[in-house]
């Protein structure tokens, strides 16, 4: 409970408590320390209490590592936590969804869409079945690789597996095929996002009309606009309006 509400230091004061009382801490009760600090941001001592975990030699479970990882990815330590997920599986642990997504969101923060998709295919070689943080990341990994087409792919194998897209999932699918100039497909998208029932966000609204904009495409923009401030709750912002005066 106190990983899950981010109370550092109530986590670390029944962890004192602990060890007064003559309690050896065990794998569990690291894992849960790390993901107090991981959740409260701070990953130096989230990899501090993690070499303490390896100098009693207590093994890493897949909750440890997905809470360093995400940690590491969190502070931009990209490479230390591609370390940690290597040292799970040196010790023979199997990761399950929460250390692959994690571990995909970190290949996508490093703008490698081909080791995030060698994860999701191992994740899936596993029988591990994906989530849609996994899916989010994977097609947010292709969009900094310019991959529209495989991230049309992983939207379409995420709706076979009766999956439903978030707003987030949206926007990053939006955005790659903003890149690779599918203007289209994007609009189809974006009439996807209506029938989902998935109310688009600010980021979702500007990257659509800036690829309206784009293309010269300013019914569909004006539309779209027109839906904006009809349907939702957001107004255009200054970098709404910026989007679409800089294709004029």
């Amino acid at each position: 409970a106190c990983a899950r509400g981010g109370e550092v230091e109530l986590a670390e004061r029944y962890f004192q408590q602990m060890c007064e009382d003559g309690i050896e801490p065990n794998t569990f009760t690291y894992t849960t320390l790390i993901s107090a600090h991981s959740e409260g941001g701070d990953c130096k001592h989230a990899l501090a209490i993690y070499d303490e975990m390896k100098a009693k030699r207590l093994g890493i479970s897949q909750h440890t590592c997905s809470a360093l990882i995400s940690a590491c990815r969190n502070a931009n330590q990209l490479d230390k936590a591609l370390e940690i997920f290597a040292e799970m599986k040196a010790s023979g642990a199997v990761g399950d969804v929460y250390t692959y997504s994690a571990l995909i969101s970190v290949y996508e923060s490093m703008g490698d869409w081909e080791n995030a998709l060698a994860t999701f295919s191992e994740m899936c070689e596993l029988n591990i079945a994906p989530s849609i943080v996994t899916y989010s990341s994977l097609i947010s990994a292709f969009e900094k690789g310019n991959q529209w087409e495989h991230a049309m792919e992983a939207f379409a194998n995420m709706n076979t597996r009766k999956l439903r897209p978030n707003v987030i999932t949206f926007s990053a699918l939006l955005s790659a095929l903003g890149k690779g100039g599918q203007l289209d497909r994007a609009l189809g998208i974006f009439d996807w996002m209506d029938v989902s029932k998935v109310e688009p966000d600010l980021i979702a609204y500007s990257t659509v009309l800036g690829i309206c904009a784009r293309h010269g495409a300013w019914p569909a923009a004006s539309k779209i606009l027109r839906q904006m401030r009809r349907r939702s709750k957001l107004q255009p912002s200054q970098l709404t309006y910026n989007l679409l005066l800089d294709q004029l």
